[in-house]
C-alpha cells in the first residue's frame, strides 16, 4: 500500500510504500502516484519561487515547503497534487491511501 500523508503542521508531504498491484515495473498504481510525485517537485521548482526540501530512498519521498513563503502557485500545485493522488486512492483504495494528519 503506498501511504500519501500530508503532515498539516510541520509543512510535509511523505509518500512511502509499494502498491503492490502488480510486479515492478508493470505496476499501473505505483507509476501513477509516482508521476503525480514528480511532477509537483518539478513543476514547483520550474512553475514557482518557492523552496522546498526533497528527500528521497526506495519507496520512499518526503517534500517539505515553508508555508510563510507559500505563495499562490505553490498552493494550486500541493492542491492539484492531492486532487491526483486522491483520484488514484479511489480507483485503487487496496493500493493507495491518502491522508492529512496533524502533527
Amino acid at each position: 500500500m503506498i501511504e500519501i500523508t500530508h503532515h498539516l503542521n510541520s509543512n510535509a508531504i511523505e509518500v512511502s510504500g509499494h502498491a503492490g498491484y502488480d510486479v515492478p515495473g508493470k505496476d499501473i498504481v505505483c507509476a501513477a502516484v509516482s508521476v503525480l510525485t514528480e511532477t509537483l517537485i518539478a513543476s514547483v521548482l520550474t512553475l514557482s519561487d518557492n523552496e522546498i526540501q526533497v528527500q528521497k530512498d526506495e519507496g520512499y519521498t518526503k517534500i517539505i515547503y515553508d508555508p510563510l513563503a507559500a505563495d499562490f502557485s505553490l498552493q494550486v500545485l500541493l492542491r492539484a497534487f492531492f486532487i491526483g493522488v486522491s483520484g488514484v486512492a479511489e480507483a485503487y483504495p487496496d493500493h493507495a491511501n491518502v491522508q492529512a494528519v496533524e502533527d
